[in-house]
């Protein structure tokens, strides 16, 4: 079929040109956040006052603020790693996300009522990286290897609250700053998040290949027994079969 394309006129942009604009977008709410925390910190506390005052949106913002530059380091690191390892899942990750901080917030004031601020990313990050880690070791087309990485994350993850819970420390910020504790009681509700998420996607996609009379599709979810979990390794297996 011919095409015209007047003169001047730009170019259709590429498959890469969106991907990486699709990228960009999946990224800004994260870039945005991290400005926010520096310059509303003091309307973003999640605090015990801000909740007697209603102010709602602190089961939120106040995730996104931190103690110390090692808090904030660490927090920030795994927080935009775990969001690159789950990009091909879309802003699906971000609807958890959002889901989850509210959750988060409030499992920590009931369980530790005696808290008056809470600050960091670890709970979200727990969650991400249980989600990460749970999805590498039950999807069934990884190479065992990667499913094993996945289990060995996830043990290492529980030792790492173990920790937390015995010694009193921060495993990976150390010291919070004067008065300031960490709370592993978070980690362990980030992580229940988390394997209720990695289920969730299992079930979706279960369903998904339930009405899908694609032989592809029905090959993959023959082989994973409905597992893939939408990482990018499956997201590359079975993109590369469908090429």
């Amino acid at each position: 079929m011919a095409a015209l394309r007047l003169v001047g006129a730009p170019p259709h942009p590429t498959q890469q040109q969106v991907h990486t604009m699709s990228r960009l977008l999946y990224f800004t709410p994260a870039f945005l956040l991290l400005g926010m925390g520096f310059l509303f910190a003091p309307i973003m506390m999640l605090d015990a006052p801000s909740l007697a005052s209603s102010q709602v949106w602190a089961l939120w913002t106040g995730h996104f603020l931190h103690w110390t530059p090692g808090h904030f380091f660490w927090d920030w690191a795994l927080f935009l790693f775990c969001l690159w390892m789950l990009a091909d899942s879309g802003w699906r990750v971000w609807g958890w996300v959002l889901a989850a901080l509210p959750v988060l917030s409030l499992v920590i004031f009931l369980w530790r009522p005696d808290m008056w601020e809470y600050r960091g990313l670890s709970g979200i990050d727990t969650v991400l990286f249980t989600r990460i880690a749970v999805g590498f070791f039950q999807d069934r087309l990884n190479p065992r290897g990667v499913r094993w990485l996945g289990g060995l994350a996830l043990v290492g993850l529980l030792g790492k609250i173990i920790w937390e819970f015995s010694s009193g420390g921060a495993f990976f910020s150390g010291d919070l700053g004067p008065g300031n504790t960490p709370l592993p009681e978070i980690h362990v509700a980030g992580v229940v998040i988390g394997l209720i998420w990695a289920l969730w996607e299992r079930v979706r996609r279960k369903v998904s290949w339930a009405g899908n009379s694609d032989p592809l599709c029905l090959e993959e979810a023959a082989q994973s027994n409905g597992d893939l979990h939408g990482g990018r390794e499956a997201a590359l297996s079975v993109a590369i079969r469908r090429a």
